[in-house]
């Protein structure tokens, strides 16, 4: 029902927001003509705005409660993928790092990440393949900057 409630806050100002996940899609609307994109819900703050400038905060003070009662938004969300090229062939995912570490580590491989910067705030994180692929779903309209960290453990021995 999308009903919550915080416990235990400290007096002060909040900016609360919404933040729902993109895999889940909202009902076709019959007036919906725009075929391009899926329709996803999306990050929305008080009082059901997509700008976290033009939220506004809610002020909570000792033993007291406060309400914040708004609708999700939806908006198209867009297929993204493509190769990260030029790196080093021996890329490992992110996700092996925790039970490869050690052999990471030992042997000098890296861990390659994507990261998708939005000028709306929004942030996209993925690992890369092993051989630089990508691919992000229900990714927001709107310009975004890519930058790429390549995380190198090598190990230095000592005499």
């Amino acid at each position: 029902m999308g009903e919550y409630r915080i416990a235990d806050l400290r007096p002060g100002k909040y900016i609360v927001q919404a933040n729902p996940p993109r895999t889940e899609a909202p009902p076709p609307s019959p007036n919906e003509k725009d075929n391009t994109g899926r329709l996803v819900y999306v990050p929305t703050y008080y009082p059901g705005t997509l700008d976290q400038r033009q939220s506004v905060t809610v002020e909570l003070f000792a033993g007291g409660t406060a309400s914040a009662n708004f609708g999700v938004l939806t908006n198209r969300g867009y297929h993204v993928s493509g190769t990260v090229r030029g790196l080093s062939s021996q890329l490992m995912s992110r996700d092996k790092v925790s039970e490869n570490l050690t052999a990471l580590m030992s042997q000098g491989q890296g861990v390659g990440q994507l990261a998708l910067i939005g000028n709306n705030g929004q942030r996209e994180e993925q690992n890369l393949a092993e051989d630089g692929k990508f691919e992000f779903q229900n990714v927001l309209p709107g310009t975004y900057r890519a930058q790429v960290v390549v995380f190198n453990f090598s190990m230095v021995s000592r005499p």
